[in-house]
């Protein structure tokens, strides 16, 4: 079930897909515990071959069939216990779940047609032997066509020939979309001997982890002697697995030795050392089932550099293979360094970068200097700078991406930047710095047509942080959408045609796509983005001052006038690009719209306004802004209006139906202009500037008013704003003027002045806009203080923040947002 790449070309969309299985062979899904109970059953009985083996080899005197892979490796011998475990398994499992993918370490030819006689010869596999896992688990379905189940039949058969059978393990991994989710590890002698019953430790993510048969293994290496932190690996002497040990140590502890990686896995998982890792093993079918048991057990797995081991039906080539980056695996109790802060280490070393040099590159950082090898500043955020497949980027793939063309400058290596790197619930981030074989300027400046110094990548996988999302499976749906959205956005003809009319958002030189509708978690995307670099005078500010709000609202205005109904945009190419903008991006944009939020936000004002009161006490009777409000009242006021307000804001909402009079202005919105979205760069030396929009997550069809409400609010500096709304008038005015001389350049109207009579007035987009305003007031009392635990302590701390919220929580702008929304609840009230 190899799965397949469509590749396009630039602002490409890369959509994987698994193999068609009949219908009438594979149910569409399965339950995940009765899959993991017959790997479970199908590793027992395999265990039971290898005894067998074992018992003859005893009885002949210690005569063992062996033949190697590699006739100058050790670790390569290959056994009739091998092919004899592999047989049962394969047998078994492919007559209980015909048409299951399952991919075993050693080669299937002649010992296919012994798997067939003895998956027909056994009883079935028993359903019922995962009784520990919890409750919820045992309710898990899996569409069996993203399954993937990875068989090493005997891990350890070096050890197992050289008599270390303590060591020898047997291994049935089960992997969804990529990721080890349940497995098997089967001990045929778990106290060292051939007369000991073997047993099979079962793990299931989230499920927890159980035993069947002998129960669990003897201590494989005496570690009671051994100091903490204690840290396994094998007996090579490579230079990043001593960087990997020095790391993991922390100047004290020791290192027992240990044989198969599995075995160094699992040793982790029961506690026997806090660490184990190796700088390279032979494959998926090592590491999988282990890292499900140690996952499910609490631990933690990664590669050395603190990416996540990938479990694809497809296996790159001999030495590019990311079994290459090796492992490191924590126990849940480790008593050595924290395991992100070993890999931080490691990804600092440039012995261990080593390991990365047929991804990356060997270009300089410098642009114009001759390629040499620059390995020790080329860490940094190389655990996110990886494909959807697991494997580092590739310099030659990012050249094609980003256009290379023959004579042009040679792109030679690239360096994954730790400075601005974002490791966050649900997406990673960082700026890739390029290297070329030429100099893209001449006499100080660049050329039209010079490569990028840097380039932005991002990749969002929810399946990485998915436990947050287990009690909240609509919010899971909802997150994962918006990523589908902005990639979307970014590569669609819009987008495009939004840049070529002057307004700056990222130019999508890659972007891919991996959609899962039936199971959100195992969704994809990665998106390889123009850069807005410091290094190109790009900045951004914490909170924006008038100038800086008054670019920002001119870009907001031409991007709205755009999209407007009406305009140019919807009658090119007879609509084609229409249809793909309402097929990219939300029916109604912003996050908080009230579809987005939980149901019963809209009941939740008043109470929540009385929880945030006692905490701001002190600080809003101190504020002469709010000397004349009556605090108390103010959540039960605002709670009577917010449906309403809610739905004047959000006319697209699926909760309120549109009139006439939305749709003719309806336009395509930011949805989360916060100053954290905002970039600027100086165009001359009387203070003008560019702007630049990032973050379309939330982007859909709104007001314009909505997105503007939205700015101001979360924005700007305190001085920019006042009680009496007389600072944001005027800055209201600005971007109504834009927007009409938008409207009349796009198309919409003649002439700007028409703007007001047949489009939209100053008077309306006014009303829209303070509605918009008491909708602000909904979500932040009833959803933003609650979630930061809002405090006037806090709140000033965080003035300058960039925040990942919409709302800035500075304690000003919460003075300024209570006043404003009393005083436009006193003119409502009053019918003004």
């Amino acid at each position: 079930m190899a799965a397949s790449l469509r590749h396009g070309n630039l602002n490409r969309t890369v959509v994987t897909t698994s193999a068609a299985i009949a219908e009438d062979l594979v149910p569409a899904t399965v339950p995940l515990a009765e899959l993991l109970s017959t790997c479970s059953d199908a590793c027992a009985r395999a265990c039971s071959e290898i005894c067998a083996v074992q018992s003859r080899r005893e009885a002949a005197g210690g005569a063992l069939a062996v033949s190697r892979k590699d006739a100058d490796d050790p670790r390569s011998a290959l056994t009739e216990a091998d092919v004899a475990a592999q047989a049962a398994i394969l047998g078994a499992l492919r007559a209980e779940w015909p048409g299951l993918h399952i991919i075993g370490e050693e080669e299937e030819n002649e010992e296919e047609e012994t798997a067939k006689s003895i998956g027909t010869a056994l009883p079935p596999l028993r359903r019922d032997l995962c009784s520990s896992l919890s409750e919820p688990s045992q309710q898990l379905m899996v569409c069996l066509e993203n399954v993937v189940v990875f068989v090493d039949p005997l891990d350890g058969t070096r050890e197992f020939v050289e008599g270390r059978l303590a060591s020898v393990q047997c291994l049935v991994g089960i992997a969804v979309q990529g990721r080890a989710i349940a497995g098997a590890v089967g001990l045929p002698f778990p106290s060292g001997k051939v007369d000991s019953e073997p047993s099979v430790i079962y793990g299931l993510v989230g499920g927890g982890v159980g035993t069947i048969g002998g129960g669990r293994r003897a201590g494989v290496a005496a570690t009671d002697g051994y100091v903490s932190p204690r840290v396994a690996t094998g007996d090579s002497s490579h230079p990043a697995l001593a960087a990997g040990k020095a790391a993991a140590m922390g100047g004290g502890g020791s290192n027992p030795v240990y044989g198969g990686a599995g075995n160094k896995i699992l040793a982790a998982a029961f506690g026997e050392v806090d660490v184990a890792l190796m700088h390279t093993y032979g494959g998926p079918w090592d590491t999988c089932a282990p890292e499900a048991v140690l996952t499910a057990m609490g631990g933690c797995i990664t590669d050395l550099f603190g990416a996540p081991l990938a479990y694809w039906p497809y296996i790159t080539g001999s030495g590019r293979g990311t079994q290459n980056l090796g492992f490191l695996a924590t126990c849940p109790d480790s008593a050595a360094p924290p395991h992100l802060a070993i890999c931080a280490q490691l990804r600092a070393d440039p012995t261990v970068l080593q390991q990365l040099r047929p991804w990356i590159g060997e270009g300089t950082l410098g642009l114009g200097t001759p390629p040499a090898a620059a390995l020790p500043q080329q860490g940094g955020a190389v655990d996110i700078a990886r494909n959807l497949n697991g494997a580092p980027l590739d310099v030659e793939e990012l050249a094609s991406q980003l256009g290379q063309s023959p004579g042009s400058a040679r792109l030679v290596g690239y360096s994954a930047c730790e400075a601005g790197a974002v490791r966050g619930m649900m997406s990673d981030a960082c700026r890739l710095l390029l290297a070329w074989d030429a100099d893209p300027e001449i006499n100080g400046s660049r050329t039209p047509a010079a490569p990028p110094r840097s380039v932005f990548f991002k990749r969002v996988e929810p399946a990485r942080r998915g436990a947050r999302y287990a009690a909240a499976p609509d919010k899971l749906a909802r997150d994962v959408k918006s990523y589908e959205v902005e990639a979307a956005w970014l590569g669609s003809a819009a987008c495009a045609g939004l840049i070529g009319a002057g307004v700056h958002v990222p130019r999508a030189f890659s972007i891919d796509t991996r959609r899962s509708p039936e199971a959100p978690l195992h969704a994809a995307f990665s998106m390889l983005l123009e850069d807005f670099a410091e290094e190109d005078g790009w900045q951004q500010a914490g909170l924006l001052g008038e100038a800086e709000a008054e670019e920002t609202l001119s870009l907001l205005a031409r991007m709205h006038a755009y999209f407007w109904a009406g305009s140019d945009f919807w009658q090119s190419d007879a609509g084609a690009a229409g249809k793909d903008l309402e097929a990219a991006v939300w029916p109604c944009g912003a996050y908080w719209q009230p579809s987005m939020q939980p149901s019963e936000q809209m009941s939740e004002v008043a109470h929540s306004w009385t929880a945030h009161l006692a905490s701001f006490a002190d600080a809003f009777a101190a504020a002469p802004e709010l000397a004349q409000v009556d605090l108390a009242s103010l959540g039960e006021r605002l709670e009577l209006v917010a449906e309403e307000v809610a739905a004047q804001a959000h006319p697209f909402d699926q909760r309120y139906s549109t009139s006439e009079l939305a749709d003719s202005q309806r336009t395509m919105i930011h949805g989360d202009p916060k100053a954290a979205n905002v970039f600027f760069r100086p165009t001359d030396a009387e203070g003008g500037c560019e702007v630049g929009l990032i973050d379309f997550q939330w982007t859909g069809f709104g007001l314009a008013a909505t997105d503007v409400a939205h700015h101001l609010c979360a924005a700007l500096k305190p001085e920019c704003l006042s009680c009496d709304g007389r600072l944001e008038a005027g800055l209201l005015d600005h971007y109504y003027a834009k927007l009409s001389a938008g409207l009349a350049e796009f198309g919409v109207v003649e002439s700007a002045e028409e703007a007001s009579s047949s489009v939209i007035s100053r008077e309306e987009l006014q009303a829209q806009y303070e509605a918009a305003v008491l909708d602000m007031g909904r979500l932040v009392i009833a959803y933003q203080w609650n979630r930061v635990k809002a405090s006037p302590a806090n709140l000033h701390k965080n003035r300058d923040s960039l925040g990942r919220n919409s709302y800035n929580k500075s304690l000003s702008n919460a003075i300024w947002l209570v006043a404003r929304c009393d005083a436009l609840l006193n003119a409502r009230e009053k019918g003004l």
